[in-house]
């Protein structure tokens, strides 16, 4: 305390020194202000300053930067700059007050006290100075396991989940039997039980064709379309098409494959709502495709171009059942017809196959994860693979960018789908909830 009064009485003594110096006639009156006017950090590390504004809150006298430091910054050695009104500033470390230097080193693993002294010596103003520093990774995807009593003792297989009118739909079996469960997202994940049978269907349910449209449903099952506006109640549809497989609701419109009477290509068609009718009179064949190339019930991703968001991008990812590779196509709304991504030589870094292989569109990216690969040694659930160009060439993430650790090795069904909030939910058969995201991921 006494280096305090040493130091500021100086100040002071400074002050009266140039009172002396002037005029008789001319009055001096010390000003009782006490505040500081900015704050700023110097360049540390790989930290530039600059790019971290700090905040004066001049009522809880608190300074703070509202952008976190990355996590990991060591912020026990940080020179600052303070402006300020007043006399003098000092700060605190380790309970003994010092004066303040622009040349000083602060340790601001905690926060560090800023104290202004008015000039006139009547009174000083205390702010508390933190620097925020992320305590977790803004770029990871970080996941946390939801606990949901009911559906975690529903024992129905999950295969397929789909958002319409803000609601929840979570397809599956039990007991042998169709069935779909009603919930919704609000306030975390809850579930309307019981489940209900889905009615009105003859055959085996192709889950992974299940895709909305005009919140309208549709699904195969046994090559037979099938809509339902409630998803329990189903009705047929084009009795005379027997489809191959769903390829997805793109541009207002449903794209199925069907056989073209070649054994080595399928005839892509496609069909708008107010077009749909039992005969073939509303439906157009887009074009032929090789069965080979052509994935079998693809995930699909459609994404607004960065360069024109009026015109949207559809990439089709999924397994051909010809030779279980990763098959990419790609169409611009403006395009009528689907452009085969086709493998280059030499490129090494594409998707692997995966069983169960689930694509989605997240943080500009397209991601890919899903079971187990056991010609290349790749357990279920052990990585993401990200695409930045379209899906032409794919790279294996780290593990900040993964999945949840205890999912690793998981081989049942499961569903996935990303709400409006950016969240991925994962729904396993085993009762297990997941909901992923990047903290740092702008909405």
């Amino acid at each position: 305390m006494k280096k305090i009064i040493a130091a500021f009485g100086l100040c002071v003594f400074a002050v009266c020194l140039l009172t002396s110096c002037l005029d008789d006639n001319d009055d001096v009156v010390l000003s009782d202000k006490a505040v500081i006017t900015s704050f700023s950090i110097n360049d540390f590390g790989t930290v530039n300053g600059v790019l971290y504004p700090f905040s004066i809150d001049h009522v809880e006298n608190r300074i703070y930067n509202r952008d976190s430091l990355p996590v990991g910054t060591d912020v026990s050695k940080v020179s600052v700059n303070v402006s300020f009104d007043g006399g003098a500033v000092f700060y605190t470390v380790g309970g003994e007050e010092r004066a303040y230097s622009t040349a000083d080193s602060i340790d601001f693993t905690s926060p560090v006290i800023f104290s202004v002294y008015a000039a006139d010596g009547s009174w000083r103003r205390n702010y508390a100075v933190s620097i925020n520093v992320h305590t977790i990774d803004m770029d990871s995807l970080i996941w946390d396991k939801v606990e949901n009593g009911d559906f975690k003792e529903l024992g129905m297989s999950v295969e397929k989940s789909v958002l319409i009118n803000d609601k929840l739909l979570v397809f599956g079996e039990k007991e042998g039997l169709p069935v779909v469960l009603n919930g919704s997202l609000s306030n975390g994940i809850n579930f309307v039980l019981p489940e209900t049978p889905l009615n009105g269907i003859t055959g085996t349910v192709d889950y992974s064709s299940i895709v909305s449209l005009d919140n309208v449903l549709y699904l195969l099952a046994d090559g037979k379309l099938y809509n339902s506006t409630d998803a329990v109640e189903w009705t047929s549809l084009s009795s005379e098409h027997t489809f191959v497989s769903m390829v997805g609701a793109i541009d207002g419109r449903l794209h199925l494959c069907e056989e073209s009477g070649n054994d080595d290509s399928l005839s892509l068609v496609a069909f708008a709502p107010d077009q749909m009718s039992e005969s073939v009179s509303g439906w157009e064949e887009v074009q032929h495709v090789a069965k080979k190339d052509f994935p079998y019930s693809p995930s699909v991703v459609t994404v607004p171009l960065a360069t024109n968001s009026s015109i949207t991008r559809t990439t089709l990812v999924g397994i051909s059942n010809s030779d279980n590779e990763v098959k990419v196509w790609v169409k611009l709304s403006t395009e009528n017809k689907w452009t085969h991504y086709e493998k280059i030589t030499g490129n090494s870094k594409t998707c692997p196959f995966m069983e169960r292989l689930t694509v989605i569109s997240y943080d500009e990216s397209l991601y890919a994860f899903g079971g187990k690969n056991e010609s290349k040694g790749l357990e279920a659930f052990e990585a993401i693979y990200t695409s930045e160009d379209g899906g032409i060439t794919w790279q294996k993430q780290n593990e900040c960018i993964g999945l949840p650790a205890e999912l690793k090795g998981y081989d049942e069904s499961y569903a996935c789908i990303v709400d409006d909030d950016k969240n991925i939910w994962l729904l396993c058969s085993d009762g297990r909830i997941f909901r992923g995201k990047i903290p740092g991921l702008v909405q």
